[in-house]
């Protein structure tokens, strides 16, 4: 009998992924839930990691027209959950599908793991990040200094938002009590 996964949270200064693969190579799910515990998740590759005031943060990208849009609207905290090579089937339709339309968690066969006062992460998941909005504001056609970038991404001028989050947790899949971790290790 399969057991369930075991997450572990552990400390930034200990994480050694490489932020460029996960976002571009590997995507990641950013999943909300509001308070009415409506959730949705929607595949990303724009995104990244640093420092701003003073704290860890990631930034991710997300467009008007999305549901996610409106959760992540409604909510301060969302979450970040990377996969391994074998769920991204899965994290394409996710992209594709709307939340609006079907409950995309659930076609997927994605289940919510709850973390008290954070936003849930995908149990299926091999990495999740929690995080807090600490700032948001729209991309504007202004800022865009290359005229490729506004034609290849905003041709019909749907900016994304950035929203910058205070990164409040990190977790990571442990072997079971059989000694094995079906996630790609670290």
């Amino acid at each position: 009998m399969k057991s369930e996964p075991i997450w572990k949270p552990f400390p930034l200064n200990s994480w050694s992924e490489n932020p460029f693969s996960l976002l571009a190579d590997d995507w990641t799910l950013i999943t909300v839930q509001n308070a009415r515990g409506e959730a949705n998740a929607m595949t990303a590759s724009f995104g990244g990691f640093g420092v701003l005031f003073g704290k860890p943060v990631c930034f991710v990208f997300i467009r008007q027209s999305r549901y996610t849009y409106t959760l992540t609207e409604a909510t301060d905290c969302l979450s970040l959950s990377f996969f391994d090579a074998t769920y991204r089937k899965e994290l394409s339709y996710c992209g594709k599908v709307s939340g609006r339309d079907e409950e995309k968690l659930a076609a997927c066969q994605f289940t919510l793991h709850s973390v008290p006062k954070q936003a849930p992460f995908i149990e299926q998941a091999r990495l999740a990040v929690c995080a807090r909005q600490c700032y948001a504001d729209f991309l504007h056609k202004e800022g865009v200094r290359d005229p490729a970038v506004l034609a290849r991404y905003y041709p019909e001028g749907d900016f994304h938002k950035m929203y910058v989050c205070e990164i409040t947790s990190l977790w990571r899949r442990e072997a079971d009590e059989d000694g094995k971790n079906e996630c790609r290790s670290f």
